[in-house]
């Protein structure tokens, strides 16, 4: 059993409910949480913010020592932007996007908890520039 099932089971939780709290599918959760699949340290951060514990206690050793300076900065360095205007196809938004999701209803809820209107979202590891944010119609989302 990996310590995150065990957590998962210790705190009498669904695995529904962290996969939708944590942004990932239900059968993506699944597999992580039986070793299956290894996610992003933004995706365990969530997944551990929800459980209530720390990352530590939910990730397996080995897995945690794969986690190198690269992926802890990668994850700092996300610039996220909405799509008010169309969905996020190829050619709708600028190359290089590193995640890209869809709304089902065209309203998402950001990381503030705002509700924005929007197709979707995309996620790059460079800040665009304010000429590709304006040819793409793109909104971004607040940057701390």
């Amino acid at each position: 059993m990996t310590k995150l099932k065990a957590m998962r089971l210790q705190k009498g939780l669904m695995q529904g409910e962290i996969a939708d709290a944590a942004r990932v599918s239900r059968p993506f959760f699944y597999d992580l949480e039986n070793g299956k699949r290894r996610a992003r340290p933004d995706t365990w951060e969530r997944i551990a913010a929800y459980i209530g514990c720390n990352v530590e206690d939910i990730i397996e050793d080995e897995q945690l020592a794969r986690m190198n300076a690269k992926e802890v900065n990668q994850v700092n360095q996300t610039f996220r932007y909405y799509c008010p205007a169309r969905p996020p196809m190829p050619g709708a938004v600028p190359r290089g996007a590193t995640r890209v999701e869809y709304s089902d209803d065209e309203y998402m809820i950001d990381e503030q908890g705002h509700t924005r209107k929007a197709w979707g979202f995309v996620e790059y590891d460079r800040q665009l520039s304010d000429k590709e944010v304006d040819d793409y119609e793109l909104d971004p989302e607040y940057q701390p």
